[in-house]
């Protein structure tokens, strides 16, 4: 009986030792040279020289804002496709923010009188099309410098609650909302590292550059604004006094990516 038992043991052992060779043997083991298609998200952080070039000068010649945003931030949403062992391919859709200021109180310059109230939101959507260029290849991780560019449509809001003072000030509605538009050329460029984080997922870091001047935006609507008076949509948006207004979006970045291929 003893004799049975360890024998019906010995062969359980090597059942499970053969299965357990057969499933090691048909797994796959990742590597960069076959992973060639993976949909992946990105974010990024970087510091914004805007200031407060987006309201501050629309906003009354007697008007000042002690709040400026210094950040904007990004996310990418598309796919990667690998062209051989040295190249790949991104197309993504950029979207990409201003720090919004809310609800931030626009006052005279003694600041003992409050004369607005305003939220001024940027969002910039670039559909996009992006190359790296591997350097550095090893079968879970790579360094690459890419490059890329895409049409980038940006929308400015400042949306003004007037109080009475400000309405006596600058003859004004008690609300209204400044809303411009404009299209422009976005460039990325940076230097990245891309290693395995599980299975088929990888994570990739990157240092980056943004080149997205905004020299000239348009009215997306008819309406009544302090810097202008009466403007209708297509109009040049400018400042109080006169001039276009302008603002750069250009940025250093930092950014993180999660791709998982498809083998």
């Amino acid at each position: 009986m003893k004799y049975f038992v360890k024998t019906n043991s010995v062969k359980t052992v090597i059942a499970l030792s053969c299965i357990g060779f057969l499933n090691t043997a048909g797994a796959k083991v990742f590597d960069f040279q076959s992973a060639v298609f993976a949909p992946y998200i990105k974010g990024t952080i970087g510091y914004t020289a805007v200031g407060q070039r987006a309201y501050e000068n629309g906003s009354g010649a007697d008007t000042e804002f002690a709040n400026t945003p210094l950040t904007n931030y990004s996310g990418e949403f598309g796919f990667m496709i690998n062209i051989g062992n040295t190249v790949g391919l991104r197309i993504f859709l950029d979207v990409i923010q201003v720090n919004p200021m809310k609800s931030i109180p626009g006052k005279d310059a003694a600041g003992t009188s409050t004369y607005m109230d305003l939220t001024s939101t940027m969002v910039t959507y670039s559909p996009s099309v992006a190359a790296e260029f591997y350097l550095l290849k090893r079968p879970t991780s790579r360094l690459f410098v890419y490059g890329g560019l895409g049409l980038a449509s940006t929308t400015l809001t400042n949306a003004y609650v007037v109080s009475a003072a400000g309405q006596a000030q600058y003859s004004i509605n008690a609300e209204y909302t400044e809303k411009a538009v404009s299209s422009n050329i976005n460039t990325i460029g940076g230097v990245g590292y891309e290693m395995l984080m599980s299975d088929t997922a990888t994570v990739a870091f990157d240092l980056g550059y943004r080149y997205l001047p905004i020299t000239k935006m348009t009215h997306a609507a008819d309406g009544t604004t302090i810097a202008q008076g009466a403007v209708s949509k297509g109009d040049s948006l400018k400042n109080s006094n006169g001039d276009t207004r302008s603002f750069d979006l250009s940025t250093l970045y930092v950014g993180v990516a999660f791709r998982i291929y498809i083998q």
